[in-house]
């Protein structure tokens, strides 16, 4: 994924995960799934500077939940 791609993921899943709606939150975590499965966590570099630009490194955690290698991963890079 280009980093445009990876930025509107984010911003997608921020604005999911901050409604209050049950339904965003199902958006949120069938969105998240998909990113992962498309190509969201190949370019773990791009994705831990977008993820600090966006203010969104809490998001790792719930990756974790899909793949904890990776989510591993990306807080070294994050806090690196």
């Amino acid at each position: 994924m280009s980093r445009l791609q990876i930025e509107s993921a984010i911003e997608t899943l921020l604005q999911s995960l901050q409604s209050n709606s049950l339904m965003d939150k199902t958006f949120f975590w069938n969105d998240l799934k998909v990113f992962c499965k498309e190509g969201f966590l190949f370019d773990l570099q791009t994705l831990s500077i977008v993820l600090i630009e966006k203010q969104a490194v809490f998001l790792i955690d719930w990756i974790a939940c899909l793949d904890y290698q990776v989510a591993q991963q990306l807080d070294i890079l994050v806090l690196s």
